[in-house]
């Protein structure tokens, strides 16, 4: 699992922001922190439209940054965790709140939806998305 963790780009200007990604060792731990929620973001590489709908969930993760860190697994790598969590879809989005299932948004019981769908239900959860932060 990779963390998106909006912070100071390495090897750039100070005040340079964006995504940047780090290598998750300890899932369990990271999820019962009690001061963010975690997002999980299950998807497949062998997925074409993965990097488009990556491109959005970044930008989810920097418009709430501090309030939910969004967690990237790719099905295919991480199998156990997928199957640890009952994913039965991809993209699937899991919302964890101090390691509690709060809620999942599964691609699969849509016929169309976009990122902003995603948007709407983070906010339908309390984690409504600052866009402001991406000027």
């Amino acid at each position: 699992p990779i963390a998106m963790v909006y912070e100071q780009v390495e090897g750039e200007a100070a005040g340079f922001y964006g995504i940047q990604y780090r290598r998750v060792e300890d899932l369990g731990g990271l999820s019962t922190q009690p001061d963010i929620a975690v997002c999980l973001y299950f998807y497949s590489s062998f997925n074409n439209s993965a990097a488009t709908l990556t491109a959005g969930v970044e930008d989810l993760a920097q418009t709430l940054d501090k309030k939910v860190l969004f967690v990237a697994i790719d099905v295919s790598e991480d199998s156990d965790i997928s199957d640890a969590y009952g994913v039965t879809s991809c993209p699937e989005f899991i919302l964890l709140n101090d390691a509690t299932r709060v809620s999942t948004f599964n691609s699969g019981e849509r016929d169309y939806w976009t990122v902003d769908d995603v948007a709407a239900w983070l906010t339908a959860n309390g984690y409504e998305p600052d866009y402001s932060l991406l000027e």
